[in-house]
């Protein structure tokens, strides 16, 4: 991504899509009480409360404004600053080399205040701050607090109502207590010029009304139950404390429940017969396919996370990439996806596809395969169908069209080229990439599955490249991870215009950047333009698979030596055609 730095023009990379709530004054609703955080709030009425992710340490609340097709959305966010009790590192590299950071690392490195959180996750300079006051008049003369609007500057300066649609602002305060305190809070406001026209006054009349709560005092040391910290414990050596960690920062309406591997956690308005589903097909799916077709390298002791969003409006709030149906991120050690109410299945085939992402994260550790092959078995999954307590193999039917097309048109990617396919490369042509990707490892799953001797030559081919890939690991990260410094940007599903993402903290300290095997910002839309069946315009995110030639590439010759490439093309296009 080449982004020229031009005031907060990247406040939100959609600010150019926003368009006003009409010339309503920002109404407040009731006001949300948080002990545990110990803050009190009164926000806009109406807006949707969003999840925090667990690993963030500063953000303690999230709101955003009601969705509309097409239309920017405001958000609000709840910043808590700790005074760390440091451990001894130097800079957050030193940490890792440690092992997981500890909650004490992590803080030394947060901002300490809400100026410095706006300095490293917006872009903006002093000329973009149109209204700075020192003093800002609180309610209570127990807390002091500083307030700031920030006005996108440069090429969008015009007063037109779209030009000033078009420009983000900012607001944002500082609140402290009189008295000394080992915690501050910030707030942030996101929204475009002309909305704080009509809001202004009740943004600052939100920033007045804050409360910090005071601590009663009450609770005595190892009394308390799981604390933040112990977000950041190792769940194979402190499973309950994991757990509990997790379920005590649920926000109002959410719910978890627990079963042998993972920690679900999902959205009270989630049918309870979807969840229920859920916790039993993970698990399934885990022992009965994933288990067997991929032998963990050792005992997988550690807990997984998945979460269910009530529909796709509150998973892109969330963090969800426009034109995707689901995602597992690494970095945040979730898989995220949401009710599909208008088809109830899809929403359990786009959890067996991520399921697989993350399994293999537990079972293989920094695998990185080539997109074919990885995106390939999620999809492969995906087509599978859980009847009598067991699942068996279908045809994904998301992808039957788009290869279908593309083997009538001969529009595919020749094997030659497509099995050393960068993730760059496979995730340009997103649509028939995937299509394609699902084709071809169903087309070598099932004829040794079903045991046609015709192709027995192919049979254990892939098992052998992912052997092949795991032996050339040590070598794939000494020769760097090409293209890991920037995420790879996809297109939006056209009936679902991309949500911005509420700003959230950076990753644990020197992890900022996406890690090998994970991409939570790339998406599979289909190609723009092209005509959709049913189904198929939706998409599922994978993780970040890293052009790494000489390592990837070797799998590739090492694992298809003695095969005729040509000849096998050949073969798939046959067998696909027959169906």
């Amino acid at each position: 991504m080449n982004m020229k730095r031009n005031g907060i023009a990247l406040l939100l990379l959609v600010a150019t899509l926003s368009s006003v709530a009409g010339g309503s004054s920002l109404k407040l609703g009731a006001r949300y009480k948080d002990e545990s955080n110990g803050f009190q709030i009164q926000v806009p009425r109406k807006w949707d409360q969003v999840p925090t992710k667990f690993q963030e340490v500063a953000i303690v609340g999230k709101w955003a404004a009601p969705r509309r097709r097409g239309w920017y959305q405001p958000s609000l966010i709840v910043l808590r600053f700790l005074d760390a009790k440091v451990e001894d590192a130097a800079n957050p590299m030193e940490a890792l080399k440690r092992g997981k950071p500890g909650y004490g690392a992590l803080l030394r490195f947060q901002p300490k205040d809400v100026w410095q959180y706006v300095e490293r996750n917006y872009i903006v300079g002093e000329k973009d701050v149109v209204e700075r006051k020192d003093e800002f008049r609180m309610s209570s003369k127990k807390f002091r607090a500083s307030y700031r609007i920030y006005k996108q500057n440069g090429g969008q300066g015009g007063d037109s109502r779209r030009e000033r649609e078009a420009r983000a602002v900012l607001v944002a305060a500082q609140i402290d207590t009189v008295e000394d305190s080992d915690s501050s809070f910030g707030v942030i406001f996101t929204m475009s010029d002309l909305e704080f026209e009509k809001w202004e006054k009740g943004v600052e009349a939100l920033i007045k009304r804050f409360k910090i709560l005071d601590d009663d005092g009450e609770e005595e040391e190892g009394e308390a139950g799981a604390t933040d910290a112990d977000i950041f414990v190792d769940s194979t050596k402190k499973p309950e404390a994991w757990r509990e960690a997790r379920k005590k920062k649920l926000i109002p309406g959410w719910a978890a429940i627990d079963t042998e591997n993972y920690l679900v956690v999902y959205n009270k308005e989630v049918k309870r017969s979807l969840i229920k589903k859920v916790a039993k097909h993970i698990e399934a799916i885990r022992e009965q396919v994933f288990m067997p077709m991929f032998p963990p390298t050792k005992e997988i002791k550690a807990i997984s996370v998945v979460r269910v969003c009530k529909d796709r409006s509150e998973y892109h709030k969330y963090g969800g990439p426009g034109g995707s149906a689901g995602y597992w991120s690494r970095g945040d050690e979730e898989l995220v996806f949401y009710q599909d109410k208008s088809n109830k299945k899809d929403s359990l085939r786009v959890l067996y596809h991520e399921a697989f992402h993350q399994y293999i994260h537990y079972a293989v550790g920094d695998v990185a395969p080539h997109s074919w092959f990885n995106e390939g078995h999620g999809d492969y999954y995906a087509g599978h169908n859980y009847r009598s307590g067991k699942f068996k193999a279908d045809v994904f039917r998301w992808r039957t069209g788009i290869i279908a097309n593309a083997i009538a048109q001969e529009s595919y990617v020749p094997l030659e080229q497509f099995l050393k396919y960068t993730q760059g490369q496979y995730y340009a042509r997103p649509g028939l990439c995937y299509a394609q990707g699902w084709s071809f490892v169903y087309f070598l799953r099932e004829v040794e599955r079903r045991k046609i001797k015709k192709y027995k030559k192919y049979w254990g081919l892939l098992d052998k490249y992912f052997e092949a890939i795991k032996k050339n690991v040590k070598s794939v990260k000494e020769q760097g991870l090409e293209g890991l410094r920037e995420p790879v940007p996809v297109p939006p599903a056209e009936e679902e215009p991309a949500t911005p993402e509420a700003p959230t903290l950076p990753r644990p300290p020197g992890l900022e950047q996406p890690f090998p095997g994970e991409n939570p910002l790339a998406g599979a839309g289909d190609d723009p333009g092209k005509s959709k069946g049913r189904g198929e315009s939706k998409s599922v995110t994978g993780p970040r698979i890293t052009g790494i030639k000489s390592g990837l590439d070797a799998a590739v010759d090492q694992a298809f030596k003695g095969i005729d490439i040509d000849q096998l093309q050949k073969d798939w296009i046959e067998f696909s055609k027959r169906g």
